[in-house]
C-alpha cells in the first residue's frame, strides 16, 4: 500500500498545484505519493489563482452565450397561420421581400419570396452583451460599444452598425453602465423605457439604484449637469447607470415593422434595403444604420446581421392589442400574481430556457384565467407556449383554452399535456372561426405552483380581409 509522507525537499518528477498552492512529489517506484508542502498562499500566487479562475471563468461564459444565441438555434418562420421549423434567411430582395431557405430535409415547403404582408415573424431576439444601450423616442433600442458625447449630439460605435451620430432630440435614454444579471438588465431597460413623466422631467438612476428626477441639461464627457428646481447640479458620469429624458412619451415598438441584429439591437423598420455587402436599416424617425462592411473573408455581411423579423401584417391582430375582458387569478398559498402583457409574470423579457427571447406574448401563473372579445373575421388563434427561463427545469403546469359565443357558456377546445421547464416550446393552432370569446387557462400541475412561471407566446389571431 502507498505512502503518503511530508518531504522538505522537491525531487522529480513534481506537480505544483497553482490553484491549491500544494506540491506533490511523484516517485520513480510509483510506491508512494510525497506531499512536498502545503502553506499559505503569497499574494502574488493568490492573484495568478485568481487571474486562472477568472479566466476559465469568461471562457465559459462566451462559451454558453455563443450556445444560445440566436444563430446557434433552429430558427422559426412564422407564416400567416404557418409556422415552419429550421429557417434560416437567404437574402433581401430589392423589393423588400425576404428568400428563406430550410437547414435540414424536413419536407417543409414555403414560399421562395415572403412580404412583409405575408410574414408574422422570423427567428428570435439577441442578448445585449454591449456595455451600452441607447433607446430612440421611436423604440428602438441600439446596443453600443462606445458612446462619445457633447451637448450636441450623442456619438455611437457598434458591433454591427457603422458609427452613427445622433442629436438628443432623437434620443429617449441611455443605459451608460448595463448590469451583468439578466434580470437586473431588464428591470433598468424597462425602467428608462417606461419613464415617461407628465411634468416632462428627466431621471437619472444611479449607479447604486437611487434615483434623481429633474432637468438634465447636458451630458458631456465626463460629467452630467441636472437641475434641482432653481440648483443645477454637476455629476460624474461614471456614478450614474442611466439617464431617461421625459420631454416625450416614447412611442411603442410594437406599432411597427421591427428588426433585430445579432448584438441584441431592435429597430423599428420603416425600410430595408441591401446594397452590395451591407444591409441599410431606416428608423421610423429616418434614421439611417448601415451594417458594418466585411473586411476578411468569412466576415458576417448584409442579411448574416440580421437574426429576427416581426411584422405588423394586416392578416393578423396580436392578442395583445386587444384589451383583456377579465382576469381571475386563484392563489394556491396566499400569494397573488398579476398577469402581465408583453411581459413575464415577473415583469421581466419574455424568455424561455432554450434561449429564445420574445417581444410579444403573455405572462401568466396559475390558476388563471383570461379573457379575450375576438374580432368578428377571427379565423385561427395561434400561440406558443412555454416556461419562463426563470423556472430553469422546474415547474409544472397544463394550460387550457376555451371559447364562448355569449361569454358565459364555455366550450373547452385544448387541453395540454403537463408542460416542465425542460420541455421545448409547445406550439398551438385553434380554429376560432363564428366565435366572439376566447379564454387562456393556467392550472398548476405535480408539484403545487412552485415556479410555474408560465408565458403564451407571439399570440395572435389570423384574420378574414374585410
Amino acid at each position: 500500500m502507498s505512502m503518503f509522507v511530508m518531504n522538505t525537499r522537491l525531487r522529480w518528477p513534481a506537480y505544483r498545484c497553482k490553484c491549491r498552492i500544494t506540491t506533490y512529489q511523484f516517485c520513480g517506484d510509483n510506491e508512494r505519493n510525497m506531499l512536498i508542502c502545503q502553506q499559505p498562499a503569497r499574494k502574488s500566487e493568490r492573484a495568478a489563482t485568481n487571474a486562472c479562475w477568472q479566466l476559465r471563468l469568461y471562457i465559459a461564459a462566451v462559451f454558453i452565450l455563443l450556445l444560445i444565441s440566436p444563430s446557434a438555434l433552429s430558427q422559426r418562420l412564422h407564416l400567416t397561420g404557418k409556422t415552419v421549423s429550421n429557417v434560416a434567411l437567404k437574402a433581401v430582395t430589392p423589393d423588400s421581400e425576404f428568400a428563406f431557405k430550410s437547414t435540414t430535409d424536413n419536407g417543409e415547403q414555403f414560399p421562395a419570396a415572403v412580404g412583409w404582408s405575408d410574414l408574422v415573424s422570423w427567428g428570435s431576439m439577441a442578448v445585449v452583451r454591449t456595455p451600452h444601450l441607447v433607446v430612440l423616442a421611436d423604440g428602438s433600442r441600439i446596443a453600443a460599444t462606445q458612446l462619445q458625447t457633447n451637448k450636441q449630439s450623442l456619438h455611437i460605435e457598434s458591433e454591427v452598425f457603422e458609427s452613427v451620430e445622433l442629436p438628443w432630440a432623437n434620443v429617449k435614454a441611455v443605459v451608460l453602465q448595463l448590469p451583468r444579471r439578466l434580470e437586473d438588465r431588464d428591470k433598468l431597460v424597462f425602467d428608462v423605457c417606461d419613464h415617461d413623466s407628465e411634468e416632462k422631467t428627466d431621471l437619472l438612476i444611479m449607479s447604486d439604484g437611487s434615483k434623481v428626477s429633474g432637468s438634465v441639461l447636458f451630458v458631456d464627457g465626463d460629467t452630467i449637469q441636472i437641475q434641482l428646481g432653481t440648483l443645477p447640479v454637476l455629476i460624474e458620469r461614471k456614478r450614474v447607470r442611466a439617464v431617461a429624458f421625459g420631454r416625450e412619451g416614447i412611442d411603442n415598438l410594437l406599432q411597427s415593422r421591427v428588426v433585430g441584429t445579432r448584438d441584441g439591437s431592435i429597430i423599428r423598420c420603416k425600410r430595408l434595403e441591401v446594397d452590395a455587402d451591407t444591409l441599410q436599416i431606416e428608423t421610423t424617425e429616418e434614421i439611417r444604420l448601415t451594417t458594418l462592411s466585411p473586411l476578411l473573408s468569412g466576415d458576417p455581411s448584409g442579411v448574416d446581421y440580421l437574426c429576427f423579423i416581426q411584422s405588423t401584417s394586416e392578416k393578423i391582430v396580436w392578442l395583445d392589442t386587444i384589451e383583456p375582458s377579465h382576469f381571475r387569478h386563484i392563489p394556491l398559498l396566499g400569494l397573488n400574481w398579476r398577469f402581465n402583457i408583453n411581459r413575464s409574470v415577473k415583469g421581466l423579457h419574455l424568455r424561455v430556457r432554450a434561449g429564445d427571447s420574445y417581444l410579444r406574448g403573455i405572462g401568466m401563473h396559475p390558476t388563471s384565467v383570461i379573457q379575450f372579445e375576438l374580432p368578428s373575421n377571427s379565423v385561427d388563434f395561434v400561440t406558443e407556449v412555454a416556461m419562463d427561463h426563470s423556472a430553469g427545469r422546474r415547474g409544472s403546469v397544463s394550460v387550457h383554452i376555451l371559447l364562448s359565443d355569449n361569454g358565459e357558456d364555455w366550450d373547452e377546445v385544448y387541453t395540454s399535456n403537463v408542460i416542465h421547464g425542460s420541455d421545448a416550446v409547445l406550439p398551438i393552432k385553434v380554429p376560432v372561426s363564428g366565435r366572439k370569446h376566447i379564454s387562456l387557462v393556467v392550472n398548476h400541475a405535480n408539484d403545487g405552483d412552485v415556479l410555474d412561471h408560465v408565458n403564451w407566446l407571439r399570440p395572435y389571431i389570423v384574420v378574414k380581409p374585410n
